[in-house]
């Protein structure tokens, strides 16, 4: 709970901060050799993992059940299953390392890329939870806004 209201805040603060602030937070990221996109990469990893488990935990009770098609869980259904079991912090951990890559300073960036690398990960990877995350993020009542964060989203995905 701790760390996805920590990460809500930053990305917050990415999506919202101007100039001299933005560039204040983003130096943050810079500091004591990257240290701050070190622990980010690890959230990252450890929230995907724990998503994977979601993910196949739900295959495997789904393979488990004898009628496939009437125990199918709804999309909805699966996809609070996801927050649930850390998707939230995972979309959130992969918009602030799009904004630290595509906004920040080149050592952050090339910090993330020497991670991933590290652990045979690829930014794909991130541009996909990022996709997800613009299908479904904003308030389906306000169209305009939903569509304007969801293209946000996708550009910063597609300046990885």
């Amino acid at each position: 709970l701790f760390r996805s209201h920590v990460c809500s805040i930053i990305a917050s603060l990415l999506k919202n901060a101007r100039d001299a602030n933005r560039a204040r937070l983003f130096q943050k990221f810079e500091e004591d050799d990257c240290l701050k996109v070190e622990r980010l990469m690890e959230l990252n990893f450890k929230y995907l993992t724990k998503v994977r488990q979601v993910d196949e935990r739900t295959r495997e009770e789904n393979s488990c059940e004898e009628d496939y098609a009437t125990t199918k869980p709804q999309d909805d259904e699966m996809y609070l299953r996801r927050l649930d079991g850390g998707l939230f912090v995972l979309q959130l951990t992969s918009y602030i390392i799009g904004e630290v890559c595509v906004g920040g300073p080149l050592a952050a960036n090339e910090r993330v890329r020497t991670i991933l690398n590290q652990k045979k990960a690829s930014i794909e990877e991130i541009k996909t939870v990022l996709a997800e995350y613009a299908n479904n993020v904003g308030d389906p009542e306000n169209k305009e806004a939903r569509e304007a964060e969801k293209k946000r989203i996708l550009s910063l995905s597609s300046k990885l």
